[in-house]
């Protein structure tokens, strides 16, 4: 669910249940992070926001290299 539900700066804002659902999952999510890592949450939420923006970044690259393919 943070995955689906994660924006970067680039994208279009979500809508305010949207948001509420993704800081809920987020909160669980890093909660249970910093339990297995033995992490302070905010260290937990940095590192799942790190991982986050890289998928993000890659799968915009990935979706701009098949438009190339595609149109060529």
């Amino acid at each position: 669910m943070v995955r689906d539900l994660y924006r970067s700066e680039a994208q279009p804002e979500q809508s305010y249940s949207e948001r509420q659902l993704y800081e809920a999952a987020l909160d669980r999510m890093a909660r249970e992070l910093a339990a297995v890592e033995k992490l302070d949450e905010a260290s937990a939420i940095a590192k799942i926001d790190d991982v986050l923006a890289k998928t993000a970044r890659h799968n915009k690259m990935a979706a701009e290299d098949a438009a190339r393919t595609k149109a060529a």
